[in-house]
């Protein structure tokens, strides 16, 4: 699956404050989660892939751009709303990712109609 990325992000003070390995597991956080921003705990394997140690900890310097659900997994906050701008309501992608939402417990996504946002 691939993943849109803002490449002004090197810019950001936020991330600039980052260690590097904490910036490599925002990526690896970004590319592993669901297709609704969701990221199933496990620093073990994030530790192996990217070459660092991640724990728990490490998730609070993201501060408010990640949130832990009632069942114990990481939600990338604005993940769906970066990633998938302006879905048709009858977009298959949009059905994808409510389905997943509603695993999760989370409230849906609201696609757009046709001609919304247009003139």
């Amino acid at each position: 699956m691939k993943r849109f990325i803002a490449t002004e992000i090197w810019s950001k003070v936020w991330f600039r404050k980052l260690t590097p390995t904490q910036k490599a597991f925002w990526f690896y956080l970004f590319t592993t989660c669901d297709c609704a921003g969701v990221w199933d705990e496990d620093f073990g394997l994030a530790s192996f892939a990217i070459g660092g140690d991640v724990t728990e900890q490490d998730m609070s310097v993201y501060g408010d751009r990640v949130e832990k659900l009632p069942d114990g997994k990481w939600r990338l906050v604005t993940f769906i709303q970066y990633q998938y701008t302006k879905l048709k309501s009858t977009s298959t992608v949009l059905t994808g990712v409510n389905k997943r939402l509603a695993q999760h417990g989370l409230p849906l996504v609201k696609g757009y109609d046709k001609g919304m946002d247009t003139l």
